[in-house]
């Protein structure tokens, strides 16, 4: 029976090992604002562990056999299972001494777990500012209140959080306790469509850039591009060559029609207009 079940990991193991040949692409505004957390998901995912934590449920007896056979882990190991809200497998890596850091209450912050932020915290797991910018990205407010009050720093990162929900109260919650932002609150609001929360920003002097149309754009959202040339947020090439990526004629279309008819030209002529 122990050699049927060693078998099946076994042969469990070279599964994981042939569908682990990834090839890292761009990554998109999220990822960026949450870039400590998503290097690590990348880092994990070319190797077993990573595997491993990644599975729906976390492959726990694998990751046992892994340790059983001396394969490395790093603090890596449990940020991913952090992120994926593999709250049993946390437990036993912490248990077994695998080492953590700030990503760890980052990825446990991403999927608005109090509970398992407050036994993160009680065992020293570490946090920084990405804590409270992946609390503002879940939409949990109530979280987001609660790792302020206990001491949480913060940065331009959790306005741009909070633009990612349509939920306006807590960026301005965020705003009135002194939160910082900068430009990347408004292309957050522009790359999920919250045209209340574009607006809000604005009125009260958050800063944008070329990106909040090039965002807009991609993600195919015409009525916040409109509104957004129409308060003179300034655009550039990207904002037709984004929105041929995303396939958005109605976007493409439009722009045309706002002078960038040479652009759309070409990106006709090389196949890329929107379908």
């Amino acid at each position: 029976m122990g050699t049927r079940a060693s078998d099946e990991t076994e042969q469990q193991l070279a599964d994981a090992f042939s569908e682990l040949e990834l090839e890292v692409t761009g990554m998109t505004h999220e990822a960026k604002r949450r870039h400590k957390t998503v290097a690590a998901e990348a880092a994990a995912s070319a190797n077993l562990l990573g595997w491993a934590v990644e599975e729906e449920g976390g492959q726990l007896h694998i990751l046992q056999w892994a340790r059983a056979n001396d394969i490395p882990w790093s603090s890596e190991t449990c940020a991913i299972a952090a992120t994926f809200g593999h709250s049993g497998v946390l437990r036993w890596l912490h248990a077994n001494r695998c080492p953590w850091d700030e990503e760890t209450c980052s990825g446990i912050a991403s999927c608005g777990d109090l509970e398992m932020l407050q036994w993160a915290l009680a065992n020293r797991c570490p946090w920084d500012k990405e804590t409270c910018a992946s609390t503002a990205g879940s939409g949990n407010f109530e979280l987001l209140r609660w790792v302020r009050a206990n001491g949480c720093p913060w940065d331009e990162g959790t306005c741009s959080g909070t633009a990612t929900s349509e939920n306006l109260e807590v960026l301005q919650w965020a705003r009135a306790q002194g939160c910082p932002w900068d430009e990347q609150t408004c292309v957050s609001a522009a790359t999920y469509g919250h045209l209340e929360v574009l607006q809000w920003a604005r009125a009260n002097g958050c800063p944008w850039d070329e990106e909040t149309c090039a965002y807009a754009a991609q993600h195919g959202h015409l009525e916040v591009l409109q509104w957004a040339h129409a308060n003179v947020c300034p655009w550039d090439s990207h904002t037709c060559s984004w929105a041929a990526l995303g396939r958005h004629q109605k976007v493409l279309e439009w722009r045309a029609r706002m002078g960038a008819r040479g652009d759309y030209c070409w990106l006709r002529r090389r196949g890329q207009r929107g379908g």
